[in-house]
């Protein structure tokens, strides 16, 4: 169970296993059946058949990804390392009948040559063939800027990314890309599919800015970083869900890259009960228990510097595992251990909303979701794409935004920080808040956990490098410890 912004919380009860039992006896009775009952054959998989184009010629060597769609319940990883077009420019995959998502990318030239599209909810039939064509020869647009540092010299070598985002009401395809600065800190993004709404990072220096339009056959000048404006609005977001930005004190445009050490929280060992973290640049340093202590129980690397941390229990065992949130992708570990390629992979939402996690559904297992200007999105389960499960608005565009299972029912819902106040809900529905604490000072981190493993989430707070924590829903402090080092950059 999840809590956000760094608190991400205990989430497993026994109630949920013995959920589990029951499904998996149910299933077994349905796969035995009567006596003297034919026996059921297995659905023939399908196929998706993909062709690339550019000007009438077939591209090779362009991947293809194939997602789960808001629609399919069915799990998919075709980042096998053979998910690229032959030289006809094709390729083909069996899958289970479903809906899919299907993505085309530039992958070894960066989406500078040919960009990149996706094609929504691909419906493939018990043992059907489906072809899916993409034609890359579209009017392409281009953005064009320049990155300074915050000393006002060029920033050169610096990766600038466009993300082209589904959630201003544009229809697919739409693209992305990327490309580093020159010396001069210019820089140009080519071949960007039309659309009204483009974010363009420089994250390894901590900029970003929202709403950059993209005309076909145009080019978009004068996107500078960091830049107010003219290109719709900047800056914004709290944090929360493991990772996000900030709120206050930060200059416009800018997402801050979280430095020294960023706390996390969650059921490492399956216990039952929360204890404290920290992620210090791509490393995971946990502790088993709340104590003052210098070395971790569990080191695990992963991701990279930029990326925000999350954790939560993914496969419903009953244990918090890592995570990352990477500019729109939730990139998910079933175990506390270094390196590797994510078990789940995940885009969902925008690269610049705050990420969430949390057991919406109450079915034993982590999704995901996100909070974007006081606006929740959130997913039962942890596809990619698609629309949100439920969406409503709950707090104001500078709250912090928060998550955790206030009451003990075994479902997560929603809650707000805002100047060192804690506003909760027992349900995932717009309104006002059920439970209010006041629990530490507006400068601090918010924190939520089930610290004592009985069931509910209580609050805490980090200031410095002191994590403190509350078994309850008021200002009581009954635990206080030193551990790693602070944040080096604070609300």
């Amino acid at each position: 169970m999840k809590a956000v912004y760094l608190m991400i919380g205990r989430s497993s009860l026994p109630r949920r296993r013995l959920a589990a039992l029951v499904s998996l006896l149910v299933a077994t009775l349905f796969a035995v059946g009567p006596v003297g009952a034919q026996t059921l054959q297995p659905a023939a998989n399908g196929r998706i058949n993909v062709t690339a184009t550019f000007r009438g010629q077939p591209v090779g060597n362009l991947a293809v990804l194939i997602n789960n769609s808001a629609t399919n319940p069915n799990t998919i990883n075709n980042f096998d390392g053979a998910n690229f077009t032959g030289a006809g420019g094709t390729y083909s995959r069996d899958l289970p009948r479903g809906n899919y998502d299907v993505h085309v990318a530039d992958y070894p030239n960066n989406n500078s040559v040919y960009g990149s599209q996706v094609i929504y909810e691909i419906n493939l039939p018990d043992g059907g063939n489906v072809n899916v064509a993409f034609e890359l020869d579209q009017p392409a647009g281009s953005i064009t800027g320049v990155v300074t540092r915050p000393d006002g010299s060029p920033a050169a070598g610096v990766l600038v990314d466009a993300f082209g985002s589904s959630a201003a009401g544009d229809t697919a395809p739409f693209g992305w890309g990327n490309v580093r600065t020159g010396a001069d800190g210019s820089y140009t993004l080519g071949r960007l599919r039309p659309n009204e709404y483009y974010v363009i990072f420089a994250s390894e220096i901590g900029y970003r800015i929202e709403g950059t339009p993209v005309r076909a056959g145009q080019t978009t000048t004068n996107v500078n970083l960091p830049n107010p404006g003219p290109y719709g609005f900047v800056g914004g977001g709290g944090s929360g869900g493991g990772g996000g930005t900030l709120p206050g004190g930060l200059p416009a445009g800018s997402l801050p890259t979280l430095g020294g050490h960023v706390p996390v929280v969650g059921d490492w060992d399956g216990n039952g009960t929360d204890t404290p973290g920290v992620r210090a640049d791509i490393h995971f340093l946990l502790l088993n228990s709340i104590r003052t202590a210098v070395d971790p129980d569990v080191v695990a690397s992963f991701g990279a510097p930029e990326h925000l941390p999350l954790s939560g229990d993914w496969d419903g065992n009953g244990s918090d595992t890592i995570g990352v949130w990477a500019g729109g992708w939730f990139l998910l570990k079933n175990s506390n251990t270094s390196g590797g390629d994510p078990d789940i992979a995940a885009l969902f939402g925008n690269p610049d909303a705050v990420p969430l996690v949390g057991d919406w559904d109450g079915d034993g297992r982590d999704s995901i979701g996100m909070w974007s200007g006081g606006t929740f999105f959130l997913s039962n389960g942890q596809k990619t794409t698609g629309a949100a499960d439920l969406v409503f608005a709950y707090g104001n565009p500078t709250s912090v935004p928060l998550v955790g299972d206030w009451d003990g029912d075994g479902t997560d819902t929603v809650g707000i920080w805002e100047n060192g106040t804690f506003f909760f809900r027992n349900s995932n529905t717009a309104g006002f808040g059920e439970v209010t604490s006041t629990f530490g000072n507006p400068d601090d981190v918010p924190l939520v956990g089930d610290w004592d493993g009985n069931g509910t989430d209580t609050v805490g707070i980090r200031r410095g490098s002191t994590f403190a924590v509350s078994n309850v829903l008021s200002g009581r402090v009954d635990a206080e410890v030193v551990y790693g080092a602070p944040t080096s950059v604070r609300r």
